[in-house]
């Protein structure tokens, strides 16, 4: 099954996101532990969402690179943590661990068939971790010039990868 735009699913009922949030230090931090979905919060942006693709959710572009059809994004979320920080009204950092195959189904395109309710809850897998770190200017009211957001981060799948251009996984047992 290919997506298009990140709003496409196949017709079920599942659990997307399940989670429990502690703020810390006075709120100027914040852990998550649940059912998580990356496409959340990173790789998105709030001022875009009116006119390019992706509008619900992260790029398309991460479907190829990570196994389940991109990771733990809409639909399939996986379980994880995640540590935000605010130290600033314009700064926020980001961080966190996912179970690195929401769906056990690796790089096959049967993510959802092997999760259809979004309750497998897998943590056997090599995990995802990613990172971001968000300068805000122009928020303020009252402030002069458009608003924005400037976003600066990485991931790692910690997963072996046999070929890059057919992706087959050397850490994958085989479909069951």
């Amino acid at each position: 099954m290919s997506r298009i735009n990140s709003l496409e699913a196949r017709h079920a009922i599942r659990l997307f996101e399940a989670w429990t949030e502690q703020q810390l230090f006075q709120g100027l931090a914040a852990i998550r532990i649940g059912q998580l979905s990356a496409d959340t919060e990173f790789i998105i942006s709030e001022f875009a969402a009116t006119y390019l693709n992706g509008t619900f959710g992260w790029l398309d572009i991460m479907v190829p690179d990570l196994p389940s059809a991109g990771g733990p994004n809409y639909p399939l979320a996986t379980p994880g943590v995640r540590l935000k920080a605010t130290p600033s009204d314009q700064i926020t950092l980001l961080a966190a661990l996912f179970n690195g195959d929401p769906s056990g189904a690796r790089l096959s395109g049967l993510a959802e068939i092997k999760d259809p309710a979004g309750i497998n809850f897998r943590v056997q897998y090599p995990p995802f971790l990613i990172s971001e770190a968000q300068y805000k200017y122009n928020q303020a009211s009252g402030s002069t010039g458009l608003a924005g957001t400037i976003k600066l981060g990485g991931w790692h799948h910690f997963g072996g990868f046999n070929d890059e251009s057919s992706a087959s996984a050397a850490w994958y047992s085989p479909i069951q």
